[in-house]
């Protein structure tokens, strides 16, 4: 259950930053949601390589250890790609004209 609604929370999120910058929302609520879960996927399997390259003896039978390193990465992974999309988006980011009058006026007026 918490699960469920800490992929609610971030979907919301992501669905904010879509609309303010007039992109697809419900696409960009589902991706954030799911780079909750792939995060942890992804971070895990490179920890399992470097365990056993680098002999570090993590216990993975420790399901407290597990569950914290799973929130980490999940919200690690969640907050880089709402990082990067958000520095990419008002990179290219062009504002419309608010009102009729506005059109013609430069931006040092």
């Amino acid at each position: 259950m918490l699960l469920v609604i800490i992929a609610f929370f971030i979907g919301r999120a992501f669905f904010n930053l879509s609309d303010k910058f007039e992109k697809n929302n419900w696409l960009y609520a589902i991706l954030g949601a799911l780079s909750y879960f792939i995060g942890p996927f992804i971070g895990g399997f490179a920890l399992g390589i470097l365990n056993e390259i680098f002999t570090l003896g993590i216990n993975w039978d420790n399901m407290i250890l597990m569950t914290m390193l799973e929130f980490v990465l999940g919200f690690g992974s969640s907050y880089l790609f709402y990082f990067l999309l958000k520095r990419n988006w008002k990179k290219n980011y062009v504002s419309t004209a608010v009102s009729i009058d506005d059109i013609g006026k430069h931006s040092n007026e």
